[in-house]
């Protein structure tokens, strides 16, 4: 019997102020929409998420993957990337 594959998350119309995500998989995520106001994202995974009218507004980044993430309209104000990495992201 096949595995059944994880549907793709959606986060639509949210605001993650102050969120603390560490060593978390969103990857293949569908984001429209969302503020990631002074949240604190270490060693996460984005990778082949879709954003969408995204916000990191004061958020810390740090060792984040956005490989082969499709990034349309986002905003990163006042935000601090560090080892952020966007192989093959589509920007």
């Amino acid at each position: 019997m096949a595995a059944m594959s994880e549907p793709p998350r959606l986060f639509s119309d949210e605001s993650l102020a102050g969120a603390e995500f560490r060593d978390v998989t969103l990857a293949g995520a569908r984001l429209h929409d969302v503020t990631f106001e002074g949240a604190r994202l270490h060693d996460t995974s984005f990778a082949r998420a879709v954003f969408d009218d995204v916000t990191f507004e004061g958020a810390e980044i740090d060792n984040a993957a956005f490989e082969r993430a499709t990034i349309d309209d986002v905003t990163f104000e006042r935000a601090r990337l560090h080892d952020a990495s966007f192989e093959r992201a589509e920007i």
